[in-house]
């Protein structure tokens, strides 16, 4: 579920300001530097007229320098039965600012937003699929349109992308402040010299000469860097329905009175089928989780946009006749299923994806949520549903919507509750591997891993997928292993304790290095993965590592009798404000080596001054990794 700009209902004068040159040369070098992309103007000016009749007119251009600027370009334009168009054009131009192109709105062509198989086909697209045909090139976009919506306005991003750079940037909305009012709130403008022009009545910001923004590994996401506005209405009217909207809790009920109650309705023929499938357990949660599985059984997800039917969910009457809906009617009907059996939840609004994007616990507003999952009360937390999924175990968000503040719908009022946190030790995953090296130095190795959490999530799907794709994937994880040969399989997904185990046998030719009447091979044959990030002469942000994890290694290794140690790796743990990295080795009596590796990294948000710290702990730690022991003929 997407929660898209709403659709407008518009009319508006084409006064666009004054018409630019887009001659290349006349970009400043500055916004060149690091720019896949210049976007010269960048223009929302809205009028709100009253609460059911605001007009917007959007005007944008961007240079494009090469293929990766393409993506920035604004080809396309959703509306829907709430939204009307009134006026579209785009111009292209060359290299030299003149115009090569014109595309009138006859151009434009027309077809559905949705997946093809939605329950719902009333969002359109007005696109052209553009390609270019030289670079550099400039697109421009004009286009107006109008709504009786005016649940929200988007927020502006004066940079909207990496490699992106903005020569003018306007965002302006006019109001009635005895009709409507808005909350604002600035996020990283500091720095930027972005100017506020705002009075009664009129919000105002412009910028100029903004340099592209790079993205930078282990840093926040792009929102929490880029200079932003949030903007969002006090009071609203949505589809005919007024509401109000100065806290979470006033914002939730009208969400619960206007979008979801007496949308959970059921056949009586299901309400007695689930009481008759929950009948043999009292316990809640053991209820919930039979609910679950009958909702991953007997529905199917069919889309990811919220824009799909607006934002009410579809009956759970519907969903129960056609077996599937979106996340808006899956998690209603599953709610609806455990009212059925007497057991509490609440329909929960969530940005969904692993940046972990949370909502603003001091600004409501409905543009933070591009998901919905169930809340389930559990003592004093609740228990969090992914409807959506038919193979996500019960009460599983790990890497979707974990760790962040979502609002939970209840009949009195929203919330704002934040999601379960995977720490460290819930993130696990555990190898336990018997390794044999005959004497012409291949290898042949019995593995189980076992993993939780975030490596749950990763490797869980493998069980989904045919033989083919699994010996790829086993391939790609080993493909430091020479001539690798995968010889079984088999896997154990356990949804209870919410733990997938591989077994996996495997053989590996031409493993050691051979020096004369010495071989040499890398102790950690397995786990030998870390990946060391980028260096960056002038770090722009702090260090964030999202999520932590531990991995635990043990692994022996028997070597041929022929061979004797002659020499052993120098062991250098670690231990900092990162995490901890140690290996242990133990030579046993029957030609064998025991080889133990943790590896552990902590969450959090670390100063940008210790990027270096934190790279070196790395960097130290996949040189351990590597470490090699040198067996000799005896």
């Amino acid at each position: 579920m997407k929660f898209i700009t709403i659709t407008v209902l518009f009319v508006f004068t084409q006064i666009y300001s004054q018409k630019a040159d887009f001659a290349i040369s006349n970009i400043p070098k500055e916004l060149t530097e690091n720019a896949n992309g210049v976007t010269r103007v960048d223009e929302m000016v809205v009028h709100v007229k009253s609460k059911s009749e605001v007009s917007y007119r959007i005007r944008a251009a961007v240079t494009v320098f090469n293929k990766s600027g393409d993506r920035f370009i604004k080809d396309a334009v959703g509306f829907d039965k709430f939204k009307k168009i009134n006026s579209i054009e785009a111009i292209v131009y060359n290299a030299a600012g003149i115009q090569i192109k014109k595309y009138k709105k006859k151009d434009f062509r027309e077809k559905s937003a949705s997946d093809g198989i939605s329950l719902y086909n009333d969002d359109r697209v007005l696109y052209l699929d553009y390609t270019p045909v030289s670079y550099p090139y400039t697109f421009e976009i004009l286009y107006e349109y109008a709504t009786s919506n005016s649940l929200y306005i988007s927020n502006w991003y004066f940079l909207s992308n990496y490699y992106l750079s903005s020569e003018s940037s306007l965002f302006v909305v006019n109001y009635h402040p005895n009709t409507i009012n808005f909350n604002i709130k600035e996020s990283n403008i500091e720095g930027y010299g972005i100017v506020n022009k705002s009075t009664s009545g009129k919000i105002h910001y412009e910028s100029s000469s903004l340099k592209a923004l790079l993205p930078e590994q282990y840093s926040p996401n792009f929102s929490e860097r880029t200079p932003m506005v949030h903007i969002a209405p006090t009071s609203f009217q949505y589809d005919g329905y007024s509401g109000e909207a100065t806290n979470w809790k006033e914002f939730g009920k009208w969400c619960y009175d206007n979008l979801i109650e007496g949308r959970d309705k059921l056949p009586k023929a299901t309400i007695e089928h689930i009481k008759n499938l929950t009948s043999k357990t009292e316990d809640p949660i053991e209820k919930a989780k039979i609910v679950y599985e009958y909702v991953q059984k007997n529905t199917r997800y069919i889309s990811v946009q919220i824009g799909i039917g607006g934002f009410r969910p579809i009956t759970a009457a519907e969903v129960d006749k056609v077996k599937y809906g979106d996340c808006k009617g899956l998690t209603n009907y599953t709610k609806a299923l455990l009212n059925a059996v007497g057991i509490t939840s609440y329909y929960s609004v969530v940005e969904s994806g692993d940046e972990q994007i949370g909502f603003l616990d001091d600004f409501p507003s409905i543009e933070q949520g591009n998901h919905v999952i169930l809340a389930i009360p559990n003592d004093e937390n609740y228990t969090w549903l992914e409807c959506t999924s038919q193979q996500t175990p019960f009460g599983f968000i790990a890497n979707f919507t974990d760790n962040r503040n979502v609002l939970v719908v209840k009949p009195e009022g929203g919330e704002i509750v934040k999601t379960k946190s995977y720490i460290e030790e819930d993130n696990s995953q555990n190898t336990e591997a018997i390794l044999t090296l005959d004497k012409d130095g291949n290898l042949k190795s019995n593995l189980k891993l076992s993993s939780k959490g975030t490596f749950y999530d990763s490797r869980q799907y493998l069980a989904s997928f045919n033989q083919l794709d699994i010996l790829k994937n086993y391939k790609k994880r080993w493909s430091k292993l020479n001539n690798i040969t995968i010889n079984t399989f088999e896997f154990e997904n356990n949804k209870d304790q919410i733990q997938f185990i591989e077994n996996v046998q495997l053989d590996a030719n031409n493993y050691v290095s051979k020096a004369g009447n010495r071989i040499i091979f890398t102790l950690n044959a397995f786990n030998n993965t870390i990946e060391i990030p980028n260096r960056y002469k002038d770090r722009k942000s702090p260090i964030e590592i999202k999520r932590g994890f531990v991995e635990e290694s043990i692994y022996t290794i028997y070597y041929p009798e022929e061979y004797t140690i002659e020499a052993m790796p120098k062991i250098n743990n670690i231990k900092n404000s990162f995490g901890e990295y140690e290996i242990s080795l133990h030579q046993n009596e029957d030609n064998s080596i025991t080889y133990s590796r943790k590896f552990f990294v902590k969450e959090g948000l670390y100063p940008k001054e210790e990027y270096d710290n934190f790279r070196n702990f790395l960097s130290d730690a996949a040189i351990q990794d590597n470490a090699k022991i040198v067996l000799i003929k005896k």
